[in-house]
């Protein structure tokens, strides 16, 4: 199998410098050529605004970003009038939440869980601010997942009109079993809203797969540019949407224009195309060898007694799915200074609270080191990582401890 990476630039550039190892994936992925030659492509041969231009090209400018949009829906799972161009996640969740925002009442009750990103909790806690309407949280359980038999009791308890939940935990990795919790929802006539940041680049088709009213994602996730993504929705949800950005357009139009007034990311819209065509002429055995790496990671890193790795307890004496990212901390070392250790040892991962407050509040920690992969990773990459981390223990120990105590430790057993 041909190492993926030769398609990325950056990567390319950087891995003959020396070792290098880019971990941060769960935050953005590379551009491979093909996207990067169509962001060129456009600027030197399509550049017009969209819509209304009578002149050729203008018309063709239209034409590409149009077929932009096909492409996306069918990667999606979406008719291509469901779908809907945003600059990313949050926001197309921000949009959600206002355009569905006169449908709310102090009755109104809403369900996200304690595993979100931010920008999935702040638009429905400022909904539920405006409205009076309850925010009812799903706790996490001691392996990471989602208490479903809570999750029952609120939607039998109480009336919900939306429940809102990420497909994979952009911390500790969990695949959380969706269509078990859209279908739940269905059955007591609340809306769902899925956000794929985290599994759109492996579940493709997931706005058919997972059976919810709303499907989000970023570009940038998917081998795209940033600034653009995207909503997929049924037409019966976007009817009960009022459009947020109100501009040139979209007046006297119907879905998707409706919701996207003003110039669009035209260029971006352009690559994420070609984006998405990059990820689907994938070979599965570039997403099987991301699996068996993940898991080597949380092996390797399973191995110290002094690593907490989060959310990969066993249950019923199994692992719980995962991703293909992980976080975890090092006893008495903070996190910024772990990953600043490793960045100086080539290996980029991200740290901190990763937009998920109330998740590390429940994990009793003050952070987290956070790897995750993309399908270009290979084992050179967890050996570059492991020989980095070993290297700064050992610079620990030295040092006679650590500086921080990063928090309490959980009961995450050897995965050996």
């Amino acid at each position: 199998m041909k190492e993926l990476w030769f398609h990325f630039p950056l990567l390319r550039n950087l891995k003959s410098q020396g070792n290098f190892a880019y971990l941060d994936n769960a935050s953005t992925t590379q551009k491979p050529d093909d996207v990067i030659a169509a962001v060129k492509e456009h600027y030197h041969f399509h550049t017009a605004n969209i819509h209304r231009g009578f002149y050729p090209l203008a018309q063709k400018a239209s034409t590409k970003f149009e077929e932009a949009r096909e492409i996306a829906a069918d990667y999606f799972g979406v008719d291509k009038n469901g779908f809907i161009f945003t600059s990313g996640c949050t926001s197309s969740l921000n949009q959600i939440a206002l355009g569905l925002e006169h449908h709310f009442t102090p009755d109104s009750h809403l369900v996200i869980s304690e595993a979100e990103h931010h920008s999935n909790i702040l638009p429905w806690q400022r909904l539920a601010q405006r409205t009076g309407a309850t925010l009812h949280w799903i706790p996490i359980l001691e392996d990471g997942q989602l208490d479903f038999e809570s999750y029952q009791k609120t939607l039998s308890t109480y009336p919900v009109k939306l429940v809102a939940l990420a497909a994979v935990s952009h911390v500790l990795g969990n695949i959380n079993p969706i269509t078990k919790f859209t279908a739940l929802a269905k059955k007591y006539n609340a809306w769902t809203v899925i956000d794929a940041a985290q599994s759109s680049l492996r579940d493709r088709q997931c706005f058919s797969k997972y059976q919810a009213d709303a499907v989000v994602f970023s570009g940038h996730k998917l081998f795209g540019p940033s600034g653009i993504g995207g909503i997929c929705a049924t037409f019966q949800f976007l009817s009960q949407m009022e459009p947020t950005f109100l501009g040139g357009g979209m007046l006297g139009k119907d879905s998707p224009w409706l919701f996207e007034g003003g110039t669009p990311p035209i260029e971006q819209a352009v690559a994420l195309g070609r984006a998405l065509q990059f990820a689907e002429a994938l070979a599965p055995d570039y997403f099987r060898q991301e699996e068996v790496l993940i898991y080597k990671f949380a092996k390797f890193l399973s191995s110290f007694p002094e690593v907490d790795l989060f959310g990969w307890a066993r249950s019923n004496n199994s692992l719980v799915p995962h991703s293909s990212l992980l976080s975890f901390s090092v006893k008495n070392l903070h996190c910024h200074d772990l990953a600043d250790l490793l960045g100086d040892n080539g290996v980029a991962v991200r740290a901190g609270l990763h937009c998920a407050h109330p998740l590390h509040h429940k994990l009793q920690s003050a952070g987290t080191v956070r790897v995750s992969l993309a399908p270009y990773n290979t084992i050179e990459d967890f050996e570059v990582f492991a020989r980095a981390f070993e290297r700064v223990l050992r610079f620990r120990k030295n040092l006679g401890g650590g500086i921080y105590e990063s928090g309490a430790r959980t009961n995450s057993e050897s995965l050996g």
